[in-house]
């Protein structure tokens, strides 16, 4: 990010950078790989769109990219970047996600594809040969259930959305066993929210699995999609292809996975069970799901 603009915007927040904003993200994406040119675009629109405010609070998520990108030069600020990454990427940004969510769904879906593109530059600065297409598709539960819940929720389960989501895109990148473990445990997390079940036994469950292997989180989760099925019948369109999905690991079939899983989470975030509005919520949907998915064939 170019340095004189975080100036600007720090010193000067109530100035309106949009213009000058939008202008960079656009002659800077000449020559650049296809996910800064992809990020660059989506922020583009989303600063023409948004409030000032939140357009300046954005900015400041820049400033662990500069220390990122001087770190990388030979400078000595190790730790100042990886404080500023995390506290800003991974901590600050879902926060204000969440302050700024507004009844403009496409400036909602346009945010959480923004904020969901951190996951990708953190595993990048863990490997930057790294690939991440096969993650992207953990974005639909975060949009999915926003959508199902009308974007009217709490932060407590904006926050259960935002980390169930986060933690399997870094599974579906990484493989490793610990993020297996943690990927479980908050898909039993949300079965024994909607069992209202004191959801915090699954911090046990997933200490026990580090220690010995278990199925035990599928019989929860069978239960509460039971439960769930008596409740909204329909629900049975989703769940069926959901389990057949899971016999074959492409990415085909993660999208289909991760699309039907969105569903069931929204309806077990969802305490009064209410029908979903498909004809108010279906086209900002249709419209997030195509970027999602053109977004990582690009990637790919």
């Amino acid at each position: 990010m170019d340095i004189p603009l975080l100036i600007l915007s720090l010193c000067n927040p109530e100035y309106d950078i949009r213009p000058l904003l939008v202008i960079y993200l656009t002659i800077s994406s000449y020559k650049k790989p296809p996910d800064v040119v992809i990020h660059r675009a989506l922020l583009s629109v989303l600063t023409i769109i948004s409030p000032v405010e939140y357009i300046h609070k954005t900015l400041l998520l820049e400033w662990s990219t500069l220390f990122g990108v001087l770190y990388m030069k030979g400078y000595p600020i190790k730790y100042l970047f990886l404080i500023t990454w995390i506290g800003l990427r991974l901590i600050y940004a879902p926060y204000l996600c969440y302050s700024f969510i507004s009844d403009n769904y496409i400036r909602n879906d346009l945010s959480i594809m923004v904020h969901s593109l951190h996951f990708h530059w953190t595993c990048k600065i863990h490997n930057h040969l790294i690939h991440t297409h096969k993650g992207f598709s953990s974005m639909f539960l975060m949009i999915i259930p926003l959508h199902i819940l009308s974007y009217k929720v709490s932060f407590y389960t904006f926050m259960i959305i935002y980390v169930q989501s986060q933690i399997s895109f870094y599974y579906r990148v990484f493989r490793t066993k610990f993020l297996h473990s943690l990927d479980t445990s908050m898909i039993m997390y949300i079965s024994l929210y909607y069992l209202n079940i004191p959801p915090f036994l699954s911090i046990f469950y997933f200490i026990y699995r580090q220690i010995h292997p278990s199925i035990f989180h599928q019989y929860i989760v069978f239960i509460a999609v039971s439960k769930l099925c008596y409740h909204n019948p329909s629900i049975l369109s989703f769940i069926i292809p959901a389990f057949f999905s899971i016999k074959y690991d492409n990415q085909f079939n993660q999208y289909i996975w991760h699309i039907c899983s969105g569903v069931i989470f929204g309806y077990c975030l969802n305490v009064n069970h209410s029908v979903y509005n498909f004809s108010s919520n279906i086209i900002p949907f249709v419209s997030t799901s195509f970027s999602a998915i053109v977004s990582n064939l690009f990637i790919m």
